[in-house]
């Protein structure tokens, strides 16, 4: 995986290509699908949200913020956001 030095700040946002080849995605009801280099990952309703404000234009900071006021998370559950848009970064679906 990539190494990642993720701020508040950054504003992350879906990748379409990955060492090359498209990243193909679609949703599934509430969730999302996310194929790439042979791989498929199947993303939940809660975790699909968090991958939609990932656009570009909202910072790390305002993703948490939306999705912390909107389902009442405390700040661990908070952190874990962080960790996986990190995560997402680190794997190629997400850009900085």
């Amino acid at each position: 995986m990539l190494e990642i030095n993720l701020t508040l700040e950054d504003k992350p946002q879906q990748a379409k290509v990955y060492k090359g080849r498209s990243i193909l995605t679609r949703r599934d009801g509430d969730d999302f699908v996310i194929m790439m280099q042979h791989k498929m990952f199947k993303l939940n309703k809660y975790l699909s949200e968090i991958y939609d404000f990932c656009d570009g234009k909202a910072s790390v900071a305002e993703i948490i913020k939306k999705v912390a006021e909107k389902h009442d998370l405390g700040q661990e559950q908070q952190a874990e956001i962080k960790k996986f848009i990190k995560t997402l970064c680190q794997m190629g679906i997400l850009k900085i």
